[in-house]
């Protein structure tokens, strides 16, 4: 599966290319700008676990799909036993938008704030990777994971995304 790794903080996609050239991985780039101007599979969203899509990427995310796939997404977790989406969980919802037709939430943390332990980007990454490969998607495109409300430096997150991405995509 071919990763893309986009986001408007140079230091994302910057880390993103050297942390996959150092590791091999062919498959992974790294893109500094508008996510949104790509085209994919799907797009993860990291927002939180009671899928509010109004900060940060999930607030471009919302502004270009409509709000719609919030209402969505949060009707499916309202569903859910506990009515919420834990972190290390991911649900997929169809955003109506032909350049990038899905989007995988996966929850980088419960409510929005600060990341107290960066493994719940990992945990966050392995679930929308496993969600990406149970629908057979190809490209997929990921913001940094945790690096914006939840203040986790680009490199460490990035290499956490990874280390998620070798888990599921072994080469």
């Amino acid at each position: 599966m071919l990763l893309t790794i986009c986001d408007l903080n140079p230091a994302v996609p910057v880390a993103a290319e050297n942390e996959a050239l150092g590791r091999g991985l062919s498959g992974v780039t790294g893109h500094i700008g508008d996510l949104l101007a790509l085209h994919a599979d799907a797009a993860v969203s990291p927002a939180n676990s009671f899928g509010m899509m109004d900060g940060g990427i999930d607030l471009a995310y919302s502004r270009k799909w409509g709000w719609g796939v919030q209402e969505h997404l949060r009707s499916l977790i309202a569903a859910r036993p506990m009515g919420e989406l834990l972190v290390g969980e991911s649900l997929i919802v169809p955003t109506g938008d032909p350049a990038i037709r899905f989007c995988i939430s996966a929850p980088t943390m419960r409510v929005p704030g600060p990341i107290h332990d960066p493994a719940d980007v990992f945990l966050a990454s392995k679930a929308a990777f496993l969600a990406a490969r149970a629908a057979k998607f190809e490209h997929l495109l990921m913001p940094g994971m945790g690096t914006l409300t939840g203040r986790v430096p680009a490199a460490l997150a990035v290499k956490l995304m990874l280390d998620a991405y070798q888990a599921v995509f072994r080469p």
